[in-house]
């Protein structure tokens, strides 16, 4: 199934995956990857095709995928998990977090109740935030960071607008089946199906 929609202010089409999913995400490059049904695969878009890395555990519930280069980081459970995606290395970050991103230096930023810690990509403390209030999800679009009371991303108004006319109901979706990378927008629709949103810069 592919449909192609040209809005004035972005570009919105369909991906289709070679195999089912049930997380998708971006790495800080801007790849497209995704966690296999079967929750053992890693699989990461490359220009010919997909690439495949096995993992040594197994998910079927997650809650973030974060990936730099080869270190590849799963929330579920609470527990944030570090995977050398070219070793099948793994160690755990950190325990009781409610949602984590990562920056393009590959550092981590946790949230965990009204804490939010930096930490760097093999899990060392560089920084912690004491919050006011208790924020729902976490991300990073460019260099910012941003707090969100739920798991929807930080969206233009025009964006969220096309999505709403394509009949996207984004707040309907769970954070493990959207990912951001710039501008760039894709939500997990089905197993299959990928919404990629690209805006057309003025």
């Amino acid at each position: 199934m592919s449909i192609l929609i040209l809005a004035l202010c972005g570009v919105m089409d369909t991906l289709e995956l070679p195999e089912p999913a049930s997380a998708i995400f971006t790495t800080t490059e801007g790849k497209l990857g995704y966690l296999s049904r079967t929750g053992e695969e890693i699989l990461i878009k490359e220009e010919k095709g997909w690439k495949k890395f096995p993992l040594p555990e197994r998910f079927l519930l997650t809650e973030r995928i974060l990936v730099k280069g080869t270190l590849c980081y799963i929330l579920a459970g609470r527990t944030l998990r570090l995977f050398d995606l070219r070793t099948s290395r793994k160690a755990v970050i950190a325990e009781d977090v409610d949602d984590a991103a990562i920056n393009r230096y590959g550092e981590l930023w946790v949230l965990s109740a009204f804490d939010l810690r930096r930490l760097s990509p093999l899990g060392r403390k560089l920084e912690i935030r004491k919050l006011k209030t208790l924020p729902r999800s976490v991300w990073i679009t460019g260099d910012s960071l941003y707090l969100s009371n739920d798991e929807m991303p930080p969206l233009d108004e025009k964006v969220k607008e096309n999505l709403k006319k394509a009949g996207v109901s984004i707040e309907k979706f769970l954070s493990s089946h959207i990912a951001l990378h710039k501008k760039n927008l894709y939500v997990l629709l089905d197993s299959r199906n990928v919404l990629r949103f690209s805006p057309i810069e003025s």
